[in-house]
């Protein structure tokens, strides 16, 4: 059964939820090191990690 998207009245199929999750996790050294910095709001910025939208 598909989820419910950030974007009302989009679902997500399990398969692109699970596959966003996966690259959150299995980050390169590269953007282990990017998210630390932004994690840390040195930007004053939210941003959100590997998020399905509009099926992508």
């Amino acid at each position: 059964m598909p989820v419910k998207n950030i974007i009302p009245g989009q679902t997500v199929t399990k398969e692109k939820l699970q596959r966003a999750k996966e690259l959150r996790r299995d980050m390169t050294p590269a953007e282990k090191i990017l998210w630390q910095e932004l994690r840390a709001n040195k930007l004053g910025v939210h941003f959100r990690r590997q998020q399905v939208i509009a099926g992508f």
